[in-house]
């Protein structure tokens, strides 16, 4: 399903646990409105 209101996304390793294997997804959004609107599209 496509969300108009992200901005954009990255994805990242993060090297903090035991075994290097976390990953972060961020959702970038171009304004504070915008995160909470995502909870009424999704």
């Amino acid at each position: 399903m496509k969300n108009d209101l992200i901005f954009g996304f990255w994805c990242l390793y993060a090297f903090f646990s035991g075994d290097n294997s976390e990953i972060v997804l961020v959702n970038v959004y171009r304004t504070w409105e915008d995160i909470g609107k995502t909870n009424e599209v999704n």
